[in-house]
C-alpha cells in the first residue's frame, strides 16, 4: 500500500500520506512485514533455512527507490524472526538503476 505517484486529488489527501507521493503507507510496512514473516514460516517448513539465520547469511537485492528499500527491510526483518525495531538486519543491495 502506498501514497498515489502523481498528484494528490485533493489538499488533504497530503494530510493523509505524510511521506509523500508514491510512498509508503503504514499498511505497506506491515504488509510487507507479514509477508516475510510468511516466507520464513515456508522456508523452515521446507528447512531452506535455519531458525538462526544471521543477517550475514541472507542476501537482498532491490531497486533504490525509496519505497521498494523500505519493504525489503520491512521484509528482511521479519523474514530473519527480528523484532521490527532492531537495526541487525541483512545488507540490501541496490540495483543501478
Amino acid at each position: 500500500d502506498r501514497a498515489p505517484i502523481h498528484t494528490f486529488t485533493c489538499a488533504d489527501s497530503a494530510a493523509l500520506f505524510p511521506r509523500g507521493l508514491g510512498e509508503l503507507t503504514n499498511d505497506g510496512l506491515r504488509h510487507a512485514s507479514q509477508q516475510g514473516l510468511a516466507f520464513r514460516q515456508h522456508y523452515l517448513e521446507q528447512r531452506l533455512m535455519k531458525e538462526r539465520t544471521k543477517p550475514s547469511e541472507v542476501h537482498i537485492r532491490s531497486s533504490p527507490i525509496k519505497r521498494v528499500l523500505m519493504s525489503a527491510t520491512s521484509f528482511s526483518i521479519s523474514f530473519l524472526g527480528k523484532p521490527l525495531n532492531t537495526t541487525n538486519f541483512p545488507l540490501i543491495y541496490t540495483t543501478a538503476s
